[in-house]
């Protein structure tokens, strides 16, 4: 029974994302002609500053994912030394990913200060 399922779970999810995707660009683009605007200045509301991305973002998501690593060595550590089980896990990774968020903010406040 579940050998079945899951193929029919997997494909009408997949179908489902798709027809989800294709049906909100739809409504938008119907949205913004109702509005009056051009597809020519559909193009132009994305390249506005507020759908920019920020360049900083990829060393955020380094820095946490670097210090919830580091974090997840620590609590195996501690947990072979002090044999605290499997309780500190979270609460080191938690603390170490913080940490790398404070470090985020650190290099990122320094880099918005400087003069470009």
């Amino acid at each position: 029974m579940i050998g079945i399922l899951v193929p029919i779970t997997l494909f009408s999810l997949s179908a489902l994302i798709i027809w989800k995707y294709f049906d909100s660009r739809h409504i938008e683009r119907k949205t913004i002609l109702d509005k009056g605007l051009n597809p020519s200045d559909y193009m132009e509301l994305y390249k506005r500053q507020a759908f920019a991305t920020n360049p900083l973002s990829s060393l955020k998501w380094g820095l946490v994912a670097i210090f919830a690593g580091l974090g997840i060595l620590t609590a195996m550590v501690l947990n072979s030394w002090y044999h605290y089980e499997e309780i500190i896990y979270p609460g080191v990774i938690l603390v170490f990913g913080g940490a790398g968020l404070v470090v985020f903010y650190s290099i990122a406040s320094k880099r918005m200060k400087e003069p470009q």
